[in-house]
């Protein structure tokens, strides 16, 4: 472990700043789009235009990190984003702020290329997991402190802005002066959106959904908070409990898939997901305030985000080992699609039925999804759990994350850079469900 670290150092500790500033940003638009009075409408599509250039920049970054190498590209997207963020404090405006965070999707999504990149030119087989295990726990634990520097000052005001763009700015300093030797070029992925489907058709609808759900909280969640009453410790708070039960609950859920078809689990969460949307729903409305309301959305966290690992398991599952990079861009562009979709709608529904009625639509969501999911029971048979691949937490991320995958990497690796091809339409075998990575 501190081997990981001091070999990674620079690396982890410029995603730490970035992601306690990215961490913050969006909670802090969100609270400061209703103090300026816009609607549920407009924020909404400020939501869905960062989720849209996420999607397009996790693709559109890898010519640039090409062209000028990981660390110019940093630097460049950093400084951009920066600008992006100090730009919502001098105009106050909801399309100006649909252009900044459209500007910032881009960027951000082409620095999470980079450092992604990095840490898996830095991985080795014997290290890949957990490598991959540290960075998924800096990354949520930078994105919840993010939210605890909401109560630092007024969010009406300009500071929490420039605590922002400070942050962003400061996250080149670890990369720029690191000695270590730049990676060699990015590959691109190719997204077959249609090959996918085929694959798994409810592994390409299950991260729709995620996306509208998850699209819908990140984007509308400090808003509700607001709308109910809470301080702006409440709401950090708030959308903090969310990370922690999602990062909580997500490796217990993946590995009962492990042992069991692994769309029977993914039909329960997306069931148990449901119901607590509609408890979280009737706690709002009921107006309660304090612990109830942060452990009624902790487990609607901790049922909601692990949603999208079981799909990108579920899909990997009918694909060889080669494809999982790819699938990964798949998944992630199906993902973006719903993350679009899902603030848009919901933000129509806010100003007619309150607060609750988020939730309400996640729960319809997550209940859509359960429907779906039983229907592709009766179309296929399932792959016995010894056929399964071993479950990897994912999260939202770029398509570079999947390269980290240990299990992709170990079957390159024992095939001379290809991966078995499935036997009869099955899956390659995998490690059995508990062995270490």
């Amino acid at each position: 472990m501190v081997s990981v670290f001091i070999s990674f150092g620079a690396l982890f500790l410029s995603l730490a700043i970035l992601s306690l500033g990215n961490g913050l940003l969006p909670t802090l638009i969100a609270v400061r789009a209703g103090i300026e009075g816009f609607t549920a409408g407009q924020l909404g599509l400020i939501a869905a235009a960062y989720f849209a250039s996420f999607g397009i920049g996790c693709l559109a970054a890898v010519p640039l990190v090409k062209r000028v190498g990981h660390i110019r590209s940093f630097a460049v997207l950093a400084a951009i984003v920066a600008a992006a963020a100090i730009g919502h404090a001098l105009s106050v405006d909801p399309w100006s702020w649909m252009v900044f965070r459209g500007i910032g999707g881009l960027c951000f999504a082409g620095l999470y290329v980079v450092i992604e990149s990095w840490v898996n030119e830095l991985s080795t087989n014997e290290n890949r997991g957990r490598v991959l295990s540290i960075y998924r726990i800096v990354d949520l634990a930078a994105a919840t402190g993010g939210q605890f520097l909401l109560p630092l000052a007024d969010p009406a005001g300009f500071e929490l802005f420039g605590i922002v763009t400070v942050l962003l700015a400061l996250s080149i300093v670890p990369v720029g002066v690191t000695k270590g030797v730049q990676p060699g070029p990015v590959a691109a992925s190719r997204v077959r959106l249609r090959h996918f489907f085929r694959a798994s058709p409810l592994g390409m609808m299950g991260c729709v959904a995620v996306g509208i759900t998850l699209g819908t909280f990140w984007g509308l969640g400090a808003k509700v908070a607001v709308d109910a009453g809470l301080d702006n410790v409440g709401v950090a708070t708030f959308m903090a409990s969310a990370i922690v039960g999602g990062a909580v609950l997500q490796l217990p859920i993946g590995r009962l898939s492990d042992y069991f078809d692994r769309r029977i689990v993914l039909t329960v969460t997306a069931g148990c997901a449901g119901l607590s949307g509609l408890v979280l729903a009737a706690v709002l409305h009921l107006g309660a305030t304090g612990w109830l309301v942060y452990a009624a959305v902790g487990f609607f966290g901790g049922l909601a985000m692990p949603i999208y690992s079981l799909c990108v398991a579920h899909m990997n599952d009918h694909l060889p080992a080669s494809d999982f990079v790819e699938a990964g861009a798949a998944l992630l562009v199906a993902y973006a699609i719903g993350a679009v979709i899902g603030p848009v709608a919901a933000g129509e529904l806010l100003p007619r039925f309150g607060p609750a009625s988020l939730f309400l639509f996640t729960a319809a969501t997550h209940a859509a999804l359960l429907f779906y999911a039983l229907f592709r029971m009766t179309r296929r048979a399932p792959v016995p759990a010894e056929a399964q691949a071993v479950f990897v937490p994912a999260e939202r991320s770029t398509p570079q994350v999947f390269v980290l995958d240990p299990r992709s990497a170990e079957d390159l690796d024992h095939t001379g850079g290809e991966s078995p091809a499935p036997e009869a339409g099955r899956p390659p075998p995998a490690r059995p469900p508990g062995t270490s990575a």
